[in-house]
């Protein structure tokens, strides 16, 4: 099992929400930075062991050496052409497109072709797997989906990792400038979201606004519904889905790399994910996040990876696919869409609606 595969599980499923897990977007990015560098001064002050402008001086020289990249450079197909598939009722003969979308964009992402803007254009509105932009704006939901990463039995990120991986990942974190104090008192899960973040941060020309986000503003803007097809919670579970010791294991592999070679890594890895998603590729998409056994590693963390996936896409498949049916039986004219991921292999969402007896058509 190579760690990009990992990788690649956290980066296609953890993106959609690691923006707002660490309240970022392009507006309050700067300002979440400055108040980063404040947090580690005063952090300073608690601890003897800290030399705060040791610590700033070092960062700022890591950051000068750090090589940004270009993500254009990556991607390989500059007309998406994203899979679309169209769902039909043969009894009541009421109709669903459903798009598979990544939570990252490039330059050349939109306008996506005529077959995907006429449905949209078509539709009533949108269905979503959860409004991003509406949980960032509603501070009651925003403060429940934070406070589900916090410990809440007297430990902190220390007790549940090593030593090792917690200074490798406080310092990673300390040199992108997104290291708070506060962040020790959260789980594993919402560090691997964190140092997520951070991984991209030296990529030019990378949306983590990504194509669900982009319909969301332009329903927004056209007065259009937006569905949310899971629940909050259904959200949480899948971000929280990374056992301590999947997280532990990423830390390390960072502190086998320089910063340089992470960002390449992070942006060959993107690529490769978005690359097939341009291409409509969704079953590549399943392999790239598949892995087999592996003497290398430990079959506890083949194990710990395997639930993961289950929470992040077998299980939410299912609902998914359940929501998809009651939108059809109502007849609501909503453009159903979700991660390309949850459509790969043989219990994607449009394999599941085949089996409930649905007629299912690929639109290219």
């Amino acid at each position: 099992m190579k760690p990009k595969k990992i990788l690649s599980l956290i980066l296609i499923s953890a993106l959609c929400l690691s923006c707002t897990a660490c309240n970022k977007n392009s507006d309050t990015k700067k300002a979440d930075k400055s108040s980063s560098v404040s947090e580690s001064s005063e952090e300073s002050k608690d601890d003897s062991s800290d030399n705060s402008s040791e610590n700033n001086d070092s960062s700022s020289d890591k950051k000068d050496k750090i090589e940004k990249v270009d993500i254009n450079d990556y991607f390989n197909n500059t007309s998406p052409n994203p899979a679309l598939w169209k769902v039909t009722d043969n009894d009541s003969d009421n109709v669903l497109y459903m798009m598979g979308t990544i939570h990252v964009a490039g330059d050349t992402t939109f306008p996506l072709p005529d077959y995907v803007m006429d449905v949209y254009n078509g539709c009533d509105g949108i269905a979503v797997e959860y409004n991003v932009k509406a949980l960032q704006s509603d501070l009651k939901e925003l403060m429940a989906f934070q406070s589900a990463f916090v410990y809440t039995d007297g430990t902190d990120i220390t007790n549940h990792i090593s030593a090792e991986a917690y200074e490798i990942a406080k310092n990673y974190l300390k040199d992108a400038g997104l290291y708070n104090k506060l962040f020790n008192s959260y789980n594993a899960a919402y560090w691997m979201s964190l140092i997520t973040n951070a991984q991209i941060m030296n990529i030019d020309n990378l949306s983590t606004d990504g194509v669900d986000m982009h319909f969301i503003n332009l329903a927004d803007k056209d007065k259009k519904q937006i569905v949310n097809i899971e629940k909050l919670d259904a959200q949480i579970k899948a971000l929280g889905s990374y056992s301590d010791e999947l997280v532990e294991y990423m830390i390390m592999e960072l502190g086998e790399e320089d910063s340089t070679t992470i960002t390449k890594d992070s942006a060959e890895e993107l690529a490769a994910l978005y690359n097939y998603w341009a291409d409509g590729d969704v079953d590549k998409l399943a392999e790239e996040s598949d892995i087999d056994e592996d003497s290398s590693i430990p079959q506890e963390l083949i194990d710990y990876y395997n639930k993961s996936e289950e929470l992040i896409l077998t299980s939410r498949n299912k609902v998914m696919a359940e929501r998809a049916s009651q939108f059809i039986e109502n007849g609501d004219n909503l453009f159903f869409m979700v991660g390309a991921l949850h459509f790969a292999g043989d219990e994607g969402v449009d394999d599941l609606l085949e089996d409930m007896g649905y007629t299912v058509e690929r639109i290219d």
